[in-house]
């Protein structure tokens, strides 16, 4: 598995090793480290300075148990079009991302603008670390939050193909409309019937979808993950983060196609732009323009309505 890390001045070099640790155990990856400076700031010595941080990194990395090979590259430009070519050429198939340590609302939105664009403009994953201490040890845990719509459309084969290490817990969580509990009192009786079956009927569905998918991706993952699902009846963003929290979470994975705005991206029910705001944990944006068959999945696995079905890939 090819993984293209880009840092940051002054990034923590033993947060970064823990989280590798974490995130790729039992795996074997090939790492490439980038560092770019804007042309404003490409100067001799933050030249020297970038070179030093990269190969201090490289030397510790290499001592990690995931690492295979690793390789460094000082990138030119500005960072957001110099990081996109870095990932073209070497053909990685995860891009993670140190976010910014500043604090404060405004500040954060400064300081990890160019994390934000590069998630929002990607034509590629992208996985933000988060300046958290990384657990070491098994169970690493992922939260998946879905909606029913977005369940259809979910890029489920890429979440397959990103390898997860020995023992992984993927939660799929499904927000789904407020329930009877929310119903005016006001409300007629044949409205409150009709919201009520409406609701179960919709609880029905995602729970049969649910229970589906999960057996085909715990088919396909073997005995080394557990797969499982939670519904709550709240579609929103704070639900999902809400969750993350509660459930400790390592990893929050949303599903995005490439934006040019921020604040539209906001928008979303799952918005990533929202989750990266709000999140404590690592966040992986999963781009849904990659093609369906992207990666090497030994099952391909297509959702149709309410059925599930699990091909060989095409040659």
């Amino acid at each position: 598995m090819k993984v293209l890390l880009a840092i940051k001045p002054n990034a923590n070099h033993e947060e970064i090793r823990r989280y590798i640790a974490s995130r790729f155990a039992d795996l074997a990856i090939e790492l490439l480290l980038v560092s770019a400076l804007p042309v404003s700031q490409n100067t001799q010595s933050a030249q020297k300075n970038a070179l030093s941080q990269l190969k201090a990194l490289s030397v510790i990395l290499r001592q990690c148990a995931p690492v295979e090979q690793v390789r460094t590259q000082l990138l030119d430009g500005e960072p957001i079009e110099a990081i996109n070519a870095a990932v073209m050429r070497s053909r990685s198939d995860l891009v993670l991302i140190i976010e910014g340590q500043s604090k404060g609302f405004l500040s954060r939105l400064g300081s990890a603008s160019i994390t934000r664009r590069i998630c929002q403009q990607a034509s590629y994953s992208v996985e933000v670390i988060k300046p958290r201490v990384a657990k070491e040890c098994a169970p690493y845990r992922v939260l998946v939050p879905v909606t029913e719509h977005e369940l259809e459309l979910y890029p489920i084969n890429q979440l397959i193909d990103l390898h997860w290490p020995r023992g992984t817990c993927i939660r799929f969580l499904a927000l789904l409309p407020p329930a009877l509990i929310d119903v005016y009192a006001e409300a007629s009786p044949l409205s409150t019937l009709h919201s009520l079956d409406t609701s179960t009927v919709q609880t029905v569905r995602m729970q049969s979808r649910l229970e589906k998918l999960c057996d085909a991706m715990a088919a396909a993952f073997g005995n080394d993950m557990v797969v499982d699902y939670r519904l709550v009846y709240d579609c929103s963003t704070a639900a999902a983060v809400h969750e993350a929290h509660s459930s400790h979470a390592d990893l929050l994975v949303v599903s995005s196609q490439p934006t040019d705005s921020f604040f539209r991206g906001l928008k979303s029910v799952l918005s990533p732009a929202a989750m990266l705001m709000a999140a404590k944990c690592s966040v992986l944006i999963l781009n849904q323009s990659l093609p369906r068959n992207f990666g090497r999945a030994n099952r391909v696995i297509t959702l149709l309505g309410d059925a599930v079905q699990q091909n060989s890939p095409s040659q």
